[in-house]
Protein backbone atom coordinates (compact mmCIF):
# COMPACT_ATOMS: atom_id res chain seq x y z
CA UNK A 1 0.00 0.00 0.00
CA UNK A 2 2.93 3.06 0.55
CA UNK A 3 3.87 2.02 -2.81
CA UNK A 4 1.13 3.72 -4.47
CA UNK A 5 -0.18 6.75 -5.20
CA UNK A 6 -3.60 8.22 -4.05
CA UNK A 7 -4.77 7.85 -6.59
CA UNK A 8 -3.20 5.77 -9.15
CA UNK A 9 -4.43 5.47 -13.08
CA UNK A 10 -5.09 1.23 -13.02
CA UNK A 11 -5.25 -0.17 -16.04
CA UNK A 12 -6.96 2.88 -17.35
CA UNK A 13 -9.18 4.18 -14.68
CA UNK A 14 -8.46 6.17 -11.63
CA UNK A 15 -8.89 4.48 -8.46
CA UNK A 16 -8.23 5.19 -5.19
CA UNK A 17 -5.44 3.36 -2.82
CA UNK A 18 -7.75 1.50 -0.90
CA UNK A 19 -10.32 0.69 -4.09
CA UNK A 20 -7.14 -0.96 -5.78
CA UNK A 21 -5.91 -3.08 -2.40
CA UNK A 22 -10.04 -4.03 -2.99
CA UNK A 23 -9.57 -5.35 -5.83
CA UNK A 24 -6.55 -6.98 -5.12
CA UNK A 25 -8.16 -8.90 -2.58
CA UNK A 26 -10.90 -9.69 -4.58
CA UNK A 27 -9.12 -11.40 -7.00
CA UNK A 28 -6.21 -13.29 -5.37
CA UNK A 29 -8.38 -13.86 -1.71
CA UNK A 30 -10.04 -17.31 -2.95
CA UNK A 31 -6.50 -18.82 -3.29
CA UNK A 32 -5.35 -20.31 -0.49
CA UNK A 33 -1.24 -20.63 0.24
CA UNK A 34 -0.63 -18.22 -2.83
CA UNK A 35 2.61 -17.92 -4.03
CA UNK A 36 3.99 -15.71 -6.73
CA UNK A 37 7.08 -16.33 -8.49
CA UNK A 38 8.43 -13.40 -10.44
CA UNK A 39 10.01 -14.96 -13.51
CA UNK A 40 11.39 -11.94 -15.23
CA UNK A 41 11.60 -8.30 -13.93
CA UNK A 42 12.71 -5.13 -16.23
CA UNK A 43 13.38 -1.81 -15.58
CA UNK A 44 13.56 1.24 -17.73
CA UNK A 45 13.83 4.76 -16.80
CA UNK A 46 10.44 5.36 -14.85
CA UNK A 47 8.93 1.89 -15.76
CA UNK A 48 9.05 -1.65 -14.45
CA UNK A 49 7.58 -4.70 -16.32
CA UNK A 50 7.33 -7.93 -14.21
CA UNK A 51 6.27 -11.26 -15.64
CA UNK A 52 4.56 -13.04 -12.20
CA UNK A 53 3.07 -16.64 -11.85
CA UNK A 54 0.52 -17.17 -9.27
CA UNK A 55 0.13 -20.70 -7.87
CA UNK A 56 -2.38 -21.62 -5.12
CA UNK A 57 -5.51 -24.07 -4.23
CA UNK A 58 -8.55 -21.98 -4.61
CA UNK A 59 -10.65 -22.72 -1.47
CA UNK A 60 -13.43 -20.00 -2.32
CA UNK A 61 -15.76 -19.21 -4.77
CA UNK A 62 -15.00 -17.56 -7.50
CA UNK A 63 -17.41 -16.05 -9.95
CA UNK A 64 -21.02 -18.06 -8.81
CA UNK A 65 -18.21 -21.60 -8.99
CA UNK A 66 -18.18 -23.56 -5.91
CA UNK A 67 -14.46 -23.99 -4.40
CA UNK A 68 -12.98 -26.79 -5.65
CA UNK A 69 -10.06 -26.89 -3.60
CA UNK A 70 -7.57 -27.63 -6.90
CA UNK A 71 -4.35 -26.34 -7.64
CA UNK A 72 -4.36 -23.25 -9.80
CA UNK A 73 -1.76 -21.26 -12.00
CA UNK A 74 -1.85 -18.12 -13.74
CA UNK A 75 0.63 -15.73 -15.66
CA UNK A 76 0.53 -12.29 -14.55
CA UNK A 77 2.28 -8.80 -16.55
CA UNK A 78 2.54 -5.73 -14.69
CA UNK A 79 3.97 -2.78 -16.70
CA UNK A 80 4.16 -0.13 -13.63
CA UNK A 81 5.43 3.42 -14.09
CA UNK A 82 6.84 5.27 -11.02
CA UNK A 83 7.22 8.51 -9.82
CA UNK A 84 9.85 8.91 -7.03
CA UNK A 85 9.38 6.12 -4.66
CA UNK A 86 5.52 5.20 -5.79
CA UNK A 87 3.49 3.69 -8.71
CA UNK A 88 1.40 6.28 -10.49
CA UNK A 89 0.38 3.75 -13.79
CA UNK A 90 -0.16 0.20 -13.61
CA UNK A 91 -1.23 -1.91 -16.67
CA UNK A 92 -1.46 -5.29 -15.19
CA UNK A 93 -3.48 -8.42 -17.40
CA UNK A 94 -3.44 -12.12 -15.97
CA UNK A 95 -3.82 -15.30 -17.66
CA UNK A 96 -4.94 -18.59 -16.73
CA UNK A 97 -2.22 -21.31 -17.05
CA UNK A 98 -4.11 -24.18 -15.31
CA UNK A 99 -7.39 -23.33 -14.21
CA UNK A 100 -9.85 -26.34 -14.30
Amino acid sequence: ELYFADPVEFNGNEMSRQALMRLANNVFSPYADLQANIEDQIADGDTVVTRVIFEGSRLDDVNDTPPSGTRVRFLAIAIDRFKGDKVVEMWHTIEDLDVP
